[in-house]
């Protein structure tokens, strides 16, 4: 892999991971849905002592064909009494989050845990209000197929798509197609 393609990569991920700490999930329109995901103090932050959750979302099929953004996330978390009314609770959770035509992919799995102080009220119930504490340890990786990108000087007006047989001047994507690597 050329210089000017790592660097590429190296500003690509710096810029995702900066979308990444400004919001959860923009793809994730039923967050609720997605407790641990949300935030790791929401780990065991239920009414019962095993939760599974599942989520899918796909959007733009219409206008991306076959390569539609997809979001999967799913997660499981455990609860456990402590002492008095106290809990603590495990988790896990992984998403896999693919993206358009370079199939820009990112994959997380993360293990949480959290600890549930109870502060007033009685039990685990409406009435009763609590102290949560979580913190979440995980990996993830980023991937993209630079073969499924294209520029705007690669779209054919006349056929009304882009034609990636055609070479482009994008610093990006040069040494694709036969170019020189820069």
């Amino acid at each position: 892999m050329s210089s000017a393609r790592i660097i590429l990569l190296i500003l690509i991920f710096t810029f995702f991971q900066g979308l990444a700490s400004q919001a959860q999930d923009a793809r994730l329109n039923q967050f609720y849905a997605a407790p641990q995901f949300l935030n790791p103090a929401m780990t065991g932050v239920f009414d019962g002592s095993l939760r599974i959750n599942a989520n899918y979302r796909e959007q733009w099929s219409s206008i991306l064909g076959n390569n539609p953004f997809t979001t999967l996330h799913a997660g499981v978390d455990l609860r456990f009494h402590s002492v008095a009314n106290d809990y603590f609770s495990f988790g896990l959770n992984s998403m896999l989050d693919k993206a358009g035509d370079g199939n820009f992919q990112h994959t997380k799995v993360r293990l949480g845990g959290s600890y549930i102080k109870q502060v007033g009220g009685e039990g685990f119930s409406n009435k009763g209000q609590f102290l949560v504490a979580g913190a979440q340890l995980g990996a993830g990786q980023y991937t993209v197929d630079f073969d499924g990108l294209w520029a705007s000087d690669q779209f054919n007006s006349s056929i009304g798509y882009p034609d990636q047989g055609i070479s482009s001047s994008d610093p990006a994507l040069v040494g694709k197609n036969g170019d020189t690597d820069l």
